[in-house]
């Protein structure tokens, strides 16, 4: 965020609700990928009959994914966060000579 010139210190919440989400799915995935990377399975109701469903942990895997391009979009780390970002003028504006030259 600093590099692209768009980080507040206010934004530090939702910064540090992204990084501990990514450490979260990173966690899901490698028990995902453990676990033959099954996304369906069968599952059979109270009437008795089955059904194919997804697997909790790839839904799961699936609303964390969602969730973490949400906060990308909006931290303005995808491009389209970032152009929304640039929008909304939450850019770091460039000081101009004659401000750098009064220490303004």
């Amino acid at each position: 965020m600093k590099a692209l010139e768009v980080y507040r210190p206010e934004f530090l919440p939702t910064v540090e609700r992204y990084a501990y989400m990514r450490v979260q799915y990173d966690m899901l995935l490698d028990q995902w990928y453990e676990d033959d990377c099954k996304i369906t399975e069968n599952y059979t109701n109270k009437s008795g009959a089955t059904n194919v469903r997804k697997t909790a942990l790839y839904m799961a895997i699936e609303a964390m994914r969602r969730e973490i391009l949400d906060i990308e979009n909006t931290l303005g780390l995808t491009p389209k966060g970032l152009q929304n970002m640039k929008k909304k003028g939450l850019e770091k504006q460039k000081k101009s000579k004659l401000d750098a030259l009064f220490g303004g």
